[in-house]
């Protein structure tokens, strides 16, 4: 079955949400001396998904671990487990706070010993019982207003408001309108972002071997015969202190 537009419409700014937060997690992390584990690829563990495994043996995907001895290519001690949503209409919005719930408490209990903190990053419609319910249970909890989300797009120029009537014709407008002035009006070159970071950091290439690939990567990637990936850009996006949307640009992205 074809995915609906308004799924991929809603899945981008998911996406967004992440992304945004992703770089304040890392600034903890590193002045905390923790390892911050996130979507993508990890020597520590198989897949680009982070997953944990509760008292039942049941697999719980998470967005972002923050971890006590954690490395590359070493599991450390989960002392944080949180999660980012975007959701439209409220019924949505209860399925997903229930989802949240069950992925993260089983983890609370089998990793007692470490007291791990339990948070969401929530945008979208979600009711103050909602919230206060996952406060009531310990987590902390931010969250960001649908008109707030909306209000925010329309500075891009992108209508980014919708319900459950919205037709499936609007989405693609809407996406259309967010590929057109998101990618090629706003978005200066990535390449040159990044170099003029690397600039003003006093940074080399093999300071980006890390996060691209290794050295001769990050060369290719700089002079354009290699598009950059979402994973790279995630690795990038803390390491030279950039917004994502500075280094997504549609011609110079592989997906």
């Amino acid at each position: 079955m074809a995915e609906s537009l308004s799924h991929k419409f809603g899945q981008i700014i998911g996406e967004l949400l992440e992304l945004a937060i992703e770089p304040h997690l890392e600034k903890f992390a590193k002045k905390n001396n923790l390892y911050l584990d996130k979507k993508g690829k990890r020597n520590a563990r198989p897949g680009k998904k982070v997953s944990w495994t509760d008292n039942r043996g049941n697999k719980h995907e998470l967005d972002f671990v923050l971890e006590r001895g954690g490395t590359e290519n070493r599991i450390g001690v989960p002392v944080a487990f949180i999660e980012a949503a975007w959701r439209r209409c409220t019924k949505h919005s209860k399925n997903k706070a229930q989802e949240i719930q069950s992925a993260i408490i089983p983890l609370t209990v089998r990793y007692s010993n470490s007291s791990p903190f339990i948070g969401v990053v929530l945008a979208g419609d979600f009711t103050i019982g909602l919230l206060n319910q996952l406060k009531s249970l310990d987590f902390g909890v931010l969250y960001f207003p649908y008109d707030t989300v909306v209000k925010l797009f329309e500075k891009f120029g992108v209508n980014a408001a919708s319900d459950e009537r919205t037709p499936e014709r609007e989405f693609r407008h809407k996406l259309d309108d967010y590929e057109k002035k998101h990618y090629y009006v706003e978005a200066p070159d990535p390449i040159e972002a990044i170099k003029i970071r690397m600039e003003e950091m006093q940074l080399k290439q093999i300071d980006l071997a890390d996060a691209i690939g290794g050295k001769s990567r990050v060369a290719e990637v700089l002079d354009r015969k290699r598009k950059l990936t979402v994973e790279m850009i995630r690795k990038l996006n803390p390491k030279l202190n950039l917004f994502a949307d500075l280094l997504i640009h549609d011609d110079q992205l592989m997906r």
